[in-house]
Formats: structure tokens, C-alpha cells, sequence
């Protein structure tokens, strides 16, 4: 299947000093859902990824504090939101500040 993502500016800047924040972020899109699925018994909706820390941290060549340090920076820049579904995985949601580029002005 031949596709392609944009990714917003601000991203780009806030994460280019870090190649490995930027890279785990370009993971993450390039990993995540794009149509509805259901994936070890859980259902997987457009704009989720359902995979374990470990194979995440594996694919971007890093440790598992390395990734989990990750995950928690991009859930308090209000990009992703996670949820841990048993021994099944990390149940991680892309939201819209990382896939429109709007992000909410801090007041």
C-alpha cells in the first residue's frame, strides 16, 4: 500500500533537538490505525495503535525507560492519551493536536 502523513510544524520544532523524541513520535503515526480493527480481542479504532512498550522501544531502537520517557512527554503535550490493556499492551490514542497541528494556545 503506497500512503503518505504530514505531521504539523510545531511538532517537528518542539522534537528536533531530541532525534529520539522525533523519531518515536514518526513511529508512532506511522504505526498507528488508519481503519477499525480488532487486534488480540480488543477493538482498535481509527487513530489508535495497540502494541506492548517493549516492541515499541525495540522498533525505535531504544531503551524501555527511554520509550516509556517519550510516551510521557507526548501525553503532556496533549498528543496522545494512553491506556494499558492488561498484558495485551499499551493502548495509545493519537489526538489532534499531533495529526492537525492545532494545538490549544496555554494560558
Amino acid at each position: 500500500m503506497k500512503s503518505y502523513y504530514l505531521h504539523p510544524r510545531w511538532v517537528y520544532e518542539s522534537y528536533s533537538h531530541n532525534k529520539d523524541l522525533l523519531f518515536a513520535f514518526e513511529t508512532i503515526i506511522y504505526l498507528t490505525r488508519f481503519s477499525p480493527a480488532v487486534i488480540s480481542g480488543v477493538r482498535v479504532n481509527t487513530g489508535q495503535l495497540l502494541i506492548r512498550t517493549k516492541e515499541l522501544a525495540r522498533r525505535c531502537n531504544m531503551t524501555h525507560s527511554q520509550m516509556r520517557t517519550c510516551l510521557k512527554r507526548f501525553t503532556l503535550d496533549g498528543g496522545i492519551t494512553t491506556e494499558q490493556i492488561g498484558k495485551k499492551g499499551l493502548l495509545i490514542t493519537v489526538l489532534p493536536p499531533f495529526v492537525t497541528g492545532e494545538k490549544e494556545k496555554q494560558t
